[in-house]
């Protein structure tokens, strides 16, 4: 049995990843057009 909490928690750090992933492409993408 899971608990919600835990639940509520891993959702929340696999969002966290996926935000942090986007402002890594945004950094290379400004890199890019700033050049």
């Amino acid at each position: 049995m899971i608990i919600p909490e835990q639940k509520n928690k891993v959702q929340g750090t696999k969002s966290f990843s996926i935000g942090r992933a986007l402002v890594r492409v945004l950094l290379l993408a400004s890199l890019i057009y700033s050049t």
